[in-house]
């Protein structure tokens, strides 16, 4: 079992949540970024939001390549883009693995 370094410090950031019924601003240059959407259901779910090379917003997808879009009122009732920090903070723990057991 190899040693896995923890980070002791929580990473907290703020997270503005919408409305399903507004559209995300147009951003120019992005195709994708980390996005939460909640669900009434289920609670939250980690998405992409994609935008076209345009900036018109495409979607929220499970995945990068994904097809079908989630559809806002029938699969959630609100979103939040999360912030560029925040990502790269999530790819630092998921470089780390699980934790020992």
């Amino acid at each position: 079992m190899r040693d896995i370094p923890v980070n002791a410090s929580p990473v907290r950031f703020d997270i503005e949540f919408h409305d399903c019924s507004e559209v995300p601003a147009s951003k120019r240059g992005m195709c994708t970024r980390s996005a939460l959407i909640l669900n009434q259901c289920d609670g939250y779910h980690h998405v992409f939001a994609r935008w076209h090379a345009d900036g018109k917003f495409d979607g929220f997808y499970e995945w990068c390549g994904g097809t079908d879009p989630y559809e806002p009122d029938t699969h959630f009732c609100a979103w939040a883009i999360l912030p560029n920090s925040l990502s790269q903070e999530l790819r630092k723990f998921a470089r780390k693995g699980p934790a020992p057991q």
